[in-house]
């Protein structure tokens, strides 16, 4: 008490004295509010159901690479350590997706972007049979598109919708994309066990 006494009335009101409430409504007020939908105005038009809709997809079908990537491998003839050098390359082709995600972003127009990350999984499958060299190339577009993906829907959200109620947002479409990503491996499963083959998986 006797160091803030010495300190002043400068030291004693700016560090002992809460703000107000009609001095924080007061604040809150003179700041203008972000632009932006709020969730029920967005789950009323068709941007955040495309969006979620086609981010669900992307996470279906990559998702779905990802998780059974070594079993197919094998099926195809690779080794087991073909396999996990094909795992290690998805891993590290997804860390340069999301350094490289954010620069392009900024610097690309998002329906470019987008038909970037959709692209590169296609263009991967195609190469998705051996030899190892084939597979490597195909994997590493994967891995690109699975790394990207993230900055791709936080770009998408808060252009289309704004920002003003961006988590509610985000949490919801993370649902959404979360189920869809879930589903993708066990969808992929199911067909191999009724098919008992990788051909038209994609």
């Amino acid at each position: 008490r006797r160091f803030i006494e010495e300190m002043g009335s400068g030291w004693d009101d700016g560090f002992r004295k809460p703000a107000t409430p009609q001095e924080v409504q007061g604040t809150a007020a003179a700041q203008p509010a972000a632009p932006g939908l709020s969730l029920k105005e967005a789950m009323r038009g068709y941007r955040l159901w495309a969006i979620m809709f086609g981010l669900g997809m992307m996470a279906f079908a990559i998702m779905g690479l990802q998780i059974n990537l070594a079993p197919m491998a094998q099926t195809a003839g690779l080794s087991t350590a073909e396999a996990t050098v094909l795992l290690s390359l998805l891993g590290l082709a997804s860390m340069a997706g999301r350094l490289l995600g954010a620069f392009i972003v900024d610097h690309v127009p998002a329906r470019a972007v987008a038909a970037v990350v959709c692209l590169a999984p296609a263009v991967g499958v195609l190469f998705l049979d051996p030899p190892f060299a084939t597979m490597a190339i195909a994997v590493s577009l994967i891995g690109l598109a699975v790394g990207i993906e993230g900055d791709l829907s936080v770009l998408f959200l808060t252009r289309y919708l704004g920002s003003r109620h961006y988590p509610k947002i985000a949490g919801v479409n993370g649902a959404v994309t979360a189920t869809f990503a879930a589903i993708g491996p066990l969808a992929f499963t199911a067909f191999y066990d009724v098919t008992r083959t990788n051909e038209g998986v994609p």
